[in-house]
């Protein structure tokens, strides 16, 4: 008998060896009651609903359906095993979130839109001295790095007691490449001065410019120069082709602005024209603008400039240049 019971000892020892082997409880399945452990040490008792990498859920009798995100979770097993939970483990580090910059205030975000709308007073000296009244609006539209721009002036002239003329001139201009400079900006302008002798005036031209200065705190100057092809046609009835100048040349401009107080800048700008005739004799040119711009609250700015235009086609016994003050009160949007 004895011999028949040595075999089934050890089996029952082996057996023994491989239960105190095995792990003291596998992984709770759903529907299972199981025991939960949390970050802070308390322990939730429920039904296994889900567990996944980002939350354990289970319905407790007490709370209903709790869903607990896994950082929080220190130990699950099966309200059935014996024994303890396993021992409470350190929390999950937590990432601190990457927050992306803040924008900026609406009032520095760069506007689609932007523009301006004045009224002022030009006095005259010099070729043909006069008052005049005009209405000048700018208006500018930009998307990814270009802009498109346009600048309509009508004017009113009082030459004598009685004598009045209207007149205008108008820029269209599309700015290419704004962020990445050299900018190129093909433009064109009309122009209709009948104190001046011209009945119409056309401008072609595409401009390369590029900022010398561009500073946050406002300070800024631009050069730009191009080729140009005009055609001027004077007042008055005269015979075919008689009068009228048309040609290439070369186009020029320089802006800048430099602030002098908080809401004072000094402001110039200058252009010119060196024409090659095909047609009359051509007329060179040089505009200047300078002056100083006070700006209030809300986008009113008053505006002081003093301007000097220097045509090199004029009779011998008339001034050349002629002199303009001009003031000027409008609204920037």
């Amino acid at each position: 008998m004895s011999g028949h019971r040595a075999p089934a000892a050890a089996a029952l020892a082996l057996l023994a060896c491989l239960t105190a082997a095995a792990p003291a409880g596998a992984a709770p399945e759903a529907d299972e009651r199981v025991r939960v452990r949390l970050s802070n040490g308390d322990v939730l008792s429920g039904r296994l609903l889900r567990d996944t990498p980002e939350e354990v859920v289970i319905e407790s009798g007490v709370l209903g359906e709790v869903a607990i995100p896994r950082p929080e979770v220190t130990g699950l097993m099966s309200a059935t095993a014996a024994g303890p939970l396993p021992p409470r483990l350190p929390p999950v580090p937590q990432r601190k979130p990457v927050l992306p910059d803040p924008a900026p205030p609406a009032d520095e975000a760069e506007k689609p839109l932007t523009g301006e709308l004045a009224v002022g007073l030009r006095l005259f000296s010099g070729r043909n001295d006069r008052s005049e009244i005009y209405l000048d609006g700018e208006a500018a539209i930009a998307w990814r790095d270009h802009r498109l721009s346009l600048d309509a002036e009508v004017e009113r002239d009082r030459l004598g007691e009685e004598q009045i003329e209207d007149s205008f001139d108008t820029e269209l201009r599309l700015d290419l490449g704004v962020d990445e400079p050299p900018t190129i900006s093909p433009t064109a302008r009309w122009k209709r001065d009948e104190s001046d002798g011209i009945a119409l005036r056309q401008e072609y031209s595409v401009l390369f410019g590029s900022p010398l200065v561009d500073e946050e705190d406002g300070r800024y100057l631009r050069l730009e120069a191009g080729p140009v092809y005009y055609h001027e046609r004077p007042v008055g009835d005269l015979p075919d082709g008689e009068g009228i100048q048309s040609g290439v040349g070369v186009t020029w401009g320089l802006k800048a602005a430099w602030p002098l107080a908080e809401r004072l800048r000094f402001v110039h700008d200058q252009t010119g024209l060196l024409p090659i005739g095909l047609q009359g004799s051509g007329t060179p040119w040089i505009e200047t603008s300078t002056g100083l711009r006070y700006s209030f609250q809300e986008g009113l700015f008053l505006r002081a400039l003093y301007d000097l235009d220097w045509d090199g086609d004029t009779p011998a016994d008339v001034d050349p240049l002629e002199r303009v003050l001009r003031i000027t009160v409008g609204y920037a949007f």
